[in-house]
């Protein structure tokens, strides 16, 4: 059991069924989409704060006048 990834490893690289081109590839398309996520996550995280903050400054402002 302890030898199965090993010896898969090895037999997918031996008939070319493991490609490094493709690996890098997908590894880089994963990395893309996880910064998109992160990103999209931390602007709308940014933006409910930002209208919370203008819908009080509005309301406290219009109590003041």
């Amino acid at each position: 059991m302890i030898l199965y990834p090993f010896l898969m490893g090895i037999a997918l690289i031996r008939y070319g069924l493991f490609d490094l081109e493709k690996l890098a590839e997908a590894v880089r398309r994963d990395k893309l989409t996880a910064m998109g996520i992160l990103s999209a996550t931390i602007n709308h995280e940014l933006k409910n704060i930002m209208y919370a903050m203008r819908t009080r400054s509005q309301t406290h402002l219009g109590r003041v006048e």
